[in-house]
């Protein structure tokens, strides 16, 4: 395995007064344990050939504030902090751990929202897709460890 990308997600958005306890686990669940999972069952193979990448893909809402996701925003919080963690525990056995944060993208996520945002303004997934493989073929010795990836425009 040379390459592992956790690209799974979830969102249920609303005020923290309105937040449902059921949601929260279901994202934490979706959105950070199953990256742990994931990594889990890939690292010992990465290590015992020393070498590999993994990418994990948190969101935007991880590093600022959006007001509506924070149950959303805390589980990317928690995989880009877990993603801080693997690689300076993995950086030694020759595995590469990066986090890309991107703005939203144009997927099925927003087909259940109320009011989406102008998608027409999101990143397309094969704008994400570019970044996840510049992460992927840097030369050996470099790596990038975080990556904020936002429309031209800006969140949104």
């Amino acid at each position: 395995i040379d390459v592992l990308v956790t690209s799974a997600g979830m969102a249920v958005f609303g005020p923290v007064a309105d937040g449902k306890t059921a949601d929260w686990d279901a994202m934490l669940a979706v959105n950070l344990r199953g990256v742990m999972l994931t990594c889990r069952a890939v690292v010992p193979v990465m290590v015992r050939q020393g070498s590999g990448t993994i990418i994990n893909v948190a969101s935007i809402a991880a590093a600022r504030a959006i007001p509506g996701a924070a149950a959303y925003g805390a589980s990317k919080a928690g995989v880009v902090a877990w993603s801080r963690v693997l690689a300076e525990e993995l950086r030694g056995a020759g595995v590469r751990v990066g986090v890309l944060l991107p703005g939203a993208i144009d997927t099925p996520l927003w087909n259940a929202t109320a009011s989406a945002p102008d998608r027409a303004k999101m990143l397309r997934p094969e704008q994400v897709a570019a970044a996840v493989v510049l992460m992927a073929t840097l030369p050996a010795g470099a790596a990038l460890e975080e990556l904020t990836l936002l429309p031209a425009g800006g969140i949104l």
